[in-house]
């Protein structure tokens, strides 16, 4: 046997394969997300934990609200997610 290490064309594909599973699929996104992770991005700011808890506690609220009606109103989390987007936005630009 050999002790040398040996580059076949496995050790190649196993390379390009997850290469090409951190690339996006979708062409302008792949050209607009960086492919590499950035640690000093702050990600626990007080702005997404109030976020983040305020949109809780409204939908829980309205949606405890909602269930004493006859004919019942659900809000998914979906439509709390798209009203804080713009709302974030909004206060971004503040």
């Amino acid at each position: 046997m050999d002790s040398k290490t040996h580059t076949g064309p496995e050790k190649l594909n196993e390379a390009e394969t997850t290469e090409n599973e951190d690339r996006s699929p979708v062409e302008e996104v792949a050209l607009v997300v960086p492919e590499t992770n950035d640690p000093s991005l702050p990600v626990m700011t007080l702005r997404a934990w109030f976020l983040g808890l305020t949109s809780c506690v409204v939908l829980i609220f309205l949606n405890t609200f909602f269930t004493y009606r006859t004919q019942p109103l659900t809000i998914s989390c979906n439509q709390i997610q798209r009203t804080e987007v713009g709302d974030e936005n909004d206060k971004r630009r503040l």
